[in-house]
């Protein structure tokens, strides 16, 4: 086999392995459990108990609804995106939550760039210590030259068109990896269904925008090497950089990008596809650093040492009073107890990463334990917190009883459960995805390539529900796949059975399956205890 097609297929194996394993694992853990908050400040992350037979019902209610799904005639997409964009608008409208906490430095950082103060950026500042912060003040600070007003609302308006220009381009992606018209239909239909992501209209951190540059880049990605214009490789370039300039995060995007480029340069090498190959390592090394370069020169105050990386990691591995691995103040306490100093604290950083490896070697029970709930606490919160983001903030208008009502602790609480539902029927179609398609080519794997970077990202850095959000949505593509095949596959063997046809049944993948369950299941032990642990303290909760 030629070198390029043996690293093409070599790249396709090891992302449905680690697609199969990643999303069996977490169809387990949300079929078993389930993770949420309070309606209070503290961000405590609750391991609740859930209903085996309740889940088992719904998953076998929508396969049987999907049978009936995949007779219809979709319709085109447009009225579902002007559903999204009208809901979109009516929530910030009718909320108008202010900012709190980083959104508030972030919007302080653009006021004081817009007023020329420039003391918000000086030594010891929140923006020094947080640098990665620059590019969401750099884009806020753009829009607020060009647009007078209530700055916090024009913000969120952009939000808002961020989520309906996602969920175009999510179907378009699907369509130019060669899927069907409707699943750009039934993908805004999802984008109705799904509210967290106009709930997160409100919440001014960049991961909206992040998020429709990224896909918005990816689509044009595809397409330059679909048709070899120039024009969508730059333009590709360009909305990566600001998918990254939005929330430094969506690297893990860029990086998908570019393992997608060099894989397509190995199939034929040419020019255009090498130069865009080159812009897009030159993007990965430049741009991170850009803004704080950006500000420096706007305010005149030279770059100082940031809290260090390691920080984050070394985080990532300790309890904290939110969940493991969440934010416990130690970034910012290890940076201020070592006189600002990066190179000091990375060096602390370092030895307490050594030292928690060192717990986790001796300890493999308490390892897994840990492993498990952070994962659990990051992925298995169906809201990914977006009713958590706004009960905390407040409002700068007297809100209605209706809006109260479902953003009380009641209302929260029913909605809670109909996405704890959707979440696993997402999971189960993508898992059915990964086990049941024959055929994924290069191009359909840019999502799921950024789905496994993302998850091993938070298996070590600082977890929040609310940052697996972007990845989360990524399965919906694959969600759909998987119900088709699932329901192809079912009809199949239906066939089969009727027919006493036994040779043709695929026991090869069926074994696949049941041993990478069986290694799971081995690997976490007895630990369902360990993921319900709080169910009765949730129950009084609930009752109070």
């Amino acid at each position: 086999m030629p070198i390029n097609k043996f690293i093409a297929t070599a790249y396709k194996k090891i992302v449905i392995v680690n697609m199969r394993v990643i999303l069996t694992f977490l169809c387990l853990i949300a079929f078993l459990s389930t993770c949420t908050l309070k309606c209070d400040i503290s961000e405590t992350t609750f391991f609740i108990d859930d209903s085996s037979a309740k889940n088992g019902l719904i998953i076998l209610l929508f396969v049987a609804l999907f049978f009936w799904l995949r007779k219809i005639k979709w319709g085109k997409r447009i009225v579902f995106l002007l559903f999204i964009l009208a809901f979109s608008l009516i929530w910030v409208f009718v909320t108008r939550y202010t900012p709190r906490s980083d959104q508030m430095a972030i919007f302080a950082g653009v006021e004081a760039l817009y007023n020329g103060e420039y003391s918000l950026f000086g030594p010891t500042s929140y923006f020094m210590k947080n640098p990665q912060q620059y590019g969401l003040v750099l884009i806020y600070y753009l829009c607020s030259k060009v647009v007078f007003g209530n700055y916090v609302l024009t913000y969120q308006i952009l939000n808002a068109l961020a989520v309906v220009c996602f969920y175009k381009k999510l179907g378009d992606v699907c369509t130019h990896v060669g899927l069907e018209k409707k699943y750009q239909t039934i993908l805004s239909l999802i984008g109705l269904i799904f509210f967290p992501l106009v709930m997160y209209t409100s919440f001014l951190y960049g991961t909206l925008l992040g998020l429709a540059f990224a896909v918005m880049a990816i689509d044009c990605e595809i397409l330059f090497f679909e048709k070899g214009v120039i024009q969508y490789g730059v333009l590709a370039a360009v909305l990566a950089a600001l998918a990254i300039v939005a929330k430094t995060n969506f690297l893990i995007f860029v990086i998908a990008m570019l393992i997608y480029a060099a894989i397509e340069l190995l199939q034929k090498i040419d020019a255009k596809k090498s130069g865009f190959l080159a812009l897009m390592v030159i993007l990965l090394v430049t741009v991170p650093g850009l803004p704080s370069k950006i500000v420096e020169n706007i305010t005149g105050i030279p770059e100082a040492d940031s809290i260090s990386a390691y920080a984050f990691i070394a985080m990532g591995l300790q309890e904290g009073p939110r969940a493991n691995g969440w934010h416990n103040g130690f970034d910012n306490d290890s940076f201020v107890d070592n006189n600002y100093s990066a190179e000091a604290q990375k060096e602390v950083a370092i030895s307490e990463i050594k030292d928690r490896i060192s717990i986790f070697k001796n300890d493999h029970e308490y390892a897994v334990e840990f492993f498990l709930l952070k994962l659990a606490s990051q992925w298995n919160n169906p809201t990914f917190e977006c009713f958590w983001i706004n009960q905390v903030c407040d409002a700068d208008i007297v809100q209605s009883d209706f809006i109260k009502g479902i953003m009380s602790k009641e209302g929260s609480t029913k909605a809670y459960g109909f996405l704890d539902a959707f979440m696993l029927v997402v999971l189960l179609g993508a898992l059915a995805a990964f086990w049941l398609e024959d055929k994924f080519e290069v191009k359909m794997l840019t999502f799921a390539t950024v789905f496994i970077g993302g998850f091993i990202f938070h298996i070590f850095w600082e977890a929040k529900g609310q940052y697996t959000l972007p990845y989360f949505v990524l399965l919906f593509p694959y969600a759909i796949r998987g119900y088709e095949v699932l329901t192809e596959k079912l009809v199949a063997l239906r066939k089969k059975l009727l027919t006493r046809d036994f040779k043709s049944v695929d026991y090869i993948r069926i074994m696949q399956f049941v041993c990478v369950l069986a290694l799971i299941l081995l690997v976490i032990g007895d630990k369902r205890g360990a993921l319900s642990k709080d169910t009765e303290a949730w129950i009084q909760y609930l009752e109070m």
